[in-house]
């Protein structure tokens, strides 16, 4: 369960101007809300992402919890949810799919993610997908987050910047460094701070002198 007095001050960190610390507080929030439902039924946990209403870290914590406990049924609700007319909902269909792509017989969960990567109409969805889609390797995948660097929407580049750096792949460096030069300044800061982590990270003997 929570502890009296500690969500107030996450969520405000969860807006903090800093983006790491952001992401790190809507971890913690994820956290919370995974101990809170970790008893809840299958049933409840498909009702509470038919919540259009429910917060995102709610939200990555059901998903999460409902694609362990059946993984079968966790990718026929993405495959729904990818068919909704609400953007609210749909947003639900990558962080399912993000539980359900592990295991040896997976789903064509990265097809699913590209194409919501790319054509979802909402800036909302792209953004979680790119956030989701830095955890699946491969080129296919790095080929399709290089193309999403010119996304219109910041928040999507943001993602994007961190799904790169995440990936570690030389290929991807150019569109991190373009993304160092974004005229927002929120992506063109922590892009800069991403190609910092990978160099150092992955590429040390590239960047030495």
């Amino acid at each position: 369960m929570t502890t009296p007095g500690i969500d107030p001050l996450i969520e405000k960190l969860r807006k903090d101007n800093d983006a790491e610390v952001a992401d790190w507080a809507e971890l913690a929030m994820e956290l919370l809300y995974g101990q809170l439902y970790e008893k809840e039924t299958v049933e409840s946990l498909c009702a509470m992402l038919a919540d259009a209403g429910l917060d995102i870290a709610a939200r990555k914590a059901a998903a999460e919890i409902l694609a362990d406990r059946d993984e079968a049924l966790a990718w026929a609700r993405a495959i729904a949810f990818r068919q909704s007319e609400s953007a609210a909902l749909r947003l639900n269909a990558p962080l399912l799919a993000n539980g359900t792509g592990r295991s040896k017989d997976a789903p064509p969960v990265i097809g699913m993610l590209m194409d919501l990567l790319h054509n979802d109409a909402d800036a909302g969805v792209r953004d979680r997908t790119a956030e989701v889609l830095a955890e699946f390797k491969g080129g296919e995948v790095l080929d399709s987050l290089i193309a999403a660097a010119d996304d219109p929407d910041w928040q999507v580049r943001h993602s994007v910047a961190f799904a790169l750096s995440r990936h570690g792949e030389l290929a991807g460096i150019p569109s991190l460094e373009k993304l160092c030069k974004d005229p927002d300044d929120r992506v063109a800061r922590y892009a800069r701070e991403r190609l910092d982590w990978v160099n150092n990270m992955f590429f040390k003997d590239r960047t030495a002198g």
